[in-house]
């Protein structure tokens, strides 16, 4: 029933066992106190194994999906063990600031618009090398970023349990570029994004990329087919750019396979 805790976090994870542990137990550690959170890990993965019983210490209600169902799927499915009146999603191979629970916390309370984007930081070897710039507040920029920008991660949202609902979730028919999608859609609906500029998410670099680049190249060009009626030439030639940009980088990765 929504409404039962505050906040759900659902995590995704697929044969990334000891990573989303350790995500895991940073979250419960920082929740310690609030109590009024509810963290749901769904494991789509070959390998799976409940890892998160009630006697270690990083306890989550362990949900077994189908394996390989995808990140879009494995979300929709976790926010369907969800009770928060928000609700929120963050990768297994991500990480949390400190104090990323307390200051949530406090914010929700008392915040009564719908939908809040926090800002990221990007990690990489424990270090940070790249801060994003702050989400802007007005909706026709939010929309342009959107519709250009693929970086737009699902970590970074939290919504209210009635506006994911009402949206629909996530879809399930995209490849990638599924959060930019809700976003989207969220926008398109009327609904409002409120950015914070607290970064409570610290994304974690994996040589350089966060998404093979053959899944961002047929996930934008999906997401393309889908909104090319909402968006001007100017926003359709960037979404162009950047495909070709995510061609080039997966031709010049598989050459430099090739000469290995």
């Amino acid at each position: 029933m929504n409404g039962s805790y505050l906040l759900s976090i659902v995590v995704p994870t697929c044969d990334r066992t000891l990573s989303v542990m350790n995500l895991v137990s940073r979250l419960n550690k920082q929740i310690g106190s609030c109590g009024d959170i509810q963290l749901i890990v769904v494991d789509n993965g070959i390998a799976q194994k409940n890892v998160f019983d009630e006697n270690s210490p990083g306890y989550a209600t362990y949900v077994s999906a189908a394996p390989m169902i995808g990140p879009a799927a494995a979300r929709n499915l976790g926010a369907k063990y969800s009770a928060g009146t928000w609700i929120t999603f963050i990768d297994d191979d991500d990480d949390i600031s400190d104090g990323y629970i307390e200051e949530l916390y406090q914010i929700l309370q008392n915040e009564k618009r719908k939908i809040v984007f926090t800002l990221p930081i990007f990690k990489k070897n424990n270090e940070v090398v790249q801060r994003y710039k702050s989400f802007p507040e007005d909706k026709a920029r939010q929309i342009n970023l959107l519709f250009h920008n693929p970086g737009f991660g699902g970590q970074n949202v939290i919504y209210h349990h009635s506006v994911f609902k009402n949206l629909g979730g996530f879809d399930i028919s995209l490849k990638s570029s599924e959060d930019r999608d809700l976003g989207v859609r969220a926008l398109l609906n009327g609904y409002k994004i409120i950015p914070l500029d607290q970064p409570y998410i610290v994304l974690v670099q994996h040589d350089g990329v966060r998404a093979r680049h053959f899944g961002r190249i047929r996930g934008t060009l999906q997401f393309y087919v889908k909104h090319r009626r909402s968006m001007n030439s100017a926003q359709k030639m960037k979404i162009f750019v950047r495909t070709f940009i995510y061609f080039l980088r997966m031709a010049k990765q598989k050459c430099c396979l090739f000469k290995r």
